[in-house]
């Protein structure tokens, strides 16, 4: 089995009810068996039992986090893409409040895939992470809409060294297929030439060199 971030052989990891997981022994990844996951019809309906909306407090609050990292490192104006936005859009409505331009992409809910022909000063991806298999093209992808020293804004939950993979609540979820660890983030810098700013809680911020897509820099000024 290979690792869907760094293409190297990943071992076996556990079995649980059933299911397959396997850890790759570079970068620390563990993922889901792909043969046990779900059908994309199957995702979808996963998808709309959530409720999510800008009317819910306890969402904003959870969302805070991704905005305050928006706001510590970009002044407002940014323009910004929430990849990922799941049917009820709720932190660009955030972030829109508090001076920020921006835009949403989601490929059941938000697939209007002109918004990715754009260039951003930064991108949240919020609970979205877990969800990807290939997350070298996926990261290859969004890195490509980002602006030199554009930001990455990620919420999702790591898998530390003494969680209890076997009863952990975050795989139970059926659409969760892969799981990062504090080595896991630490990796993607060296991979993808990115600093990170910040790896609190399930909060990483990540920025992209300033060197990196030039050419593409001045193409939506």
């Amino acid at each position: 089995m290979k690792c869907g971030l760094c293409l190297q052989e990943a071992p076996f990891f556990q079995e649980v009810s059933d299911k397959s997981y396997f850890e790759c022994a570079c970068c620390g990844l563990v993922f889901l068996d792909p043969s046990r996951r779900l059908a994309s019809g199957d995702e979808l309906a996963q998808y709309t039992l959530h409720q999510n909306s800008p009317e819910d407090k306890n969402y904003r609050k959870f969302l805070m986090p991704a905005l305050e990292a928006v706001q510590k490192n970009l002044p407002r104006g940014g323009r910004g893409l929430d990849f990922g936005c799941g049917p009820g859009p709720t932190l660009s409505v955030m972030l829109e409040e508090v001076g920020y331009k921006m835009k949403n992409f989601d490929k059941y809910f938000y697939p209007e895939r002109e918004v990715l022909t754009e260039q951003y000063d930064f991108i949240t991806c919020t609970e979205v992470i877990e969800h990807i298999a290939d997350l070298k093209s996926f990261l290859e992808e969004l890195l490509a809409l980002l602006r030199p020293q554009g930001l990455l804004v990620v919420m999702t939950k790591i898998l530390q060294v003494d969680t209890d993979f076997k009863s952990w609540h975050y795989r139970i979820d059926p659409t969760h297929i892969s799981f990062l660890r504090p080595q896991t983030v630490k990796l993607l810098g060296e991979r993808f030439n990115l600093t990170l700013l910040d790896l609190t809680g399930q909060l990483i911020v990540l920025q992209k060199s300033e060197k990196a897509g030039q050419d593409n820099d001045e193409s939506t000024s």
